[in-house]
């Protein structure tokens, strides 16, 4: 069942589920990113798997447009 909550102007989607997460593993991520709750933690690191994901496709398309300059010929630009 999806739940959809308002939250000031925005609207919340989630879904409950259940994971089977290592324990010391989730008190570890609670530690070190001083969470004050499971979600949150879990939350954020989903979020920053998605990031890092995004971060590595960016990187793989680095220098693959023709029209972009190359670093070599931007700096040429810069000094000049």
């Amino acid at each position: 069942m999806r739940l959809i909550r308002c939250q000031g102007k925005r609207m919340v989607d989630s879904m409950k589920t259940t994971l089977d997460i290592p324990e010391k593993r989730l008190q570890s991520l609670m530690k070190s990113g001083k969470f004050s709750s499971k979600k949150e933690a879990v939350n954020t690191a989903i979020e920053a798997y998605l990031r890092n994901k995004r971060k590595e496709a960016l990187l793989q398309a680095a220098g693959t447009e023709e029209d972009f300059m190359s670093c070599h010929d931007l700096g040429k630009l810069r000094n000049d």
